[in-house]
């Protein structure tokens, strides 16, 4: 069972305002809960990351694919699946018009990979997934 449509579901469901866990325990019979809250719960929580890689790669995108892309990029990024079963099983979820940018876009940060992790390192409010007022505020008070 591919559990994309349903973490996509959950996500969409979440930026609208809705509370994560509730969404979430309507799938609580599913065999692969722990899988969909795993994606779920890792989207949300590097929401910055992914969101940094997906303009670095091409600001310019269809935001009705935000959520697929964002998938994409968490699973590449932070699991142990094969990139081809990644790329090949988001590439045929998502609608005809927009499976080459999902494809390419996907492919490209696999290529991209290390030069994205090194602007990553640089900005503190992305590798750590905090907006920038917050890392603003920390370095006021524990600068040197």
């Amino acid at each position: 069972m591919n559990i994309y449509p349903i973490c996509k579901q959950i996500i969409s469901q979440v930026y609208l305002g809705k509370n994560l866990n509730d969404e979430l325990s309507q799938y609580n019979n599913n065999v692969d809960i722990a899988k969909i809250r795993y994606l779920s719960f890792g989207i949300i929580r590097n929401y910055f990351y992914l969101n940094f890689i997906i303009n670095q790669l091409n600001p310019k995108f269809d935001k009705k694919i935000l959520i697929w892309l964002q998938i994409g990029i968490f699973e590449l990024k932070f699991s142990h699946k094969p990139n081809y079963a990644i790329v090949n099983n988001l590439v045929e979820l998502v609608n005809s018009p927009q499976k080459k940018f999902v494809n390419w876009l996907l492919r490209e940060y696999l290529r991209n990979k290390e030069n994205l992790d090194l602007k990553i390192k640089q900005d503190f409010s992305i590798y750590y997934n905090l907006p920038n007022w917050f890392i603003n505020k920390l370095k006021q008070q524990y600068s040197n």
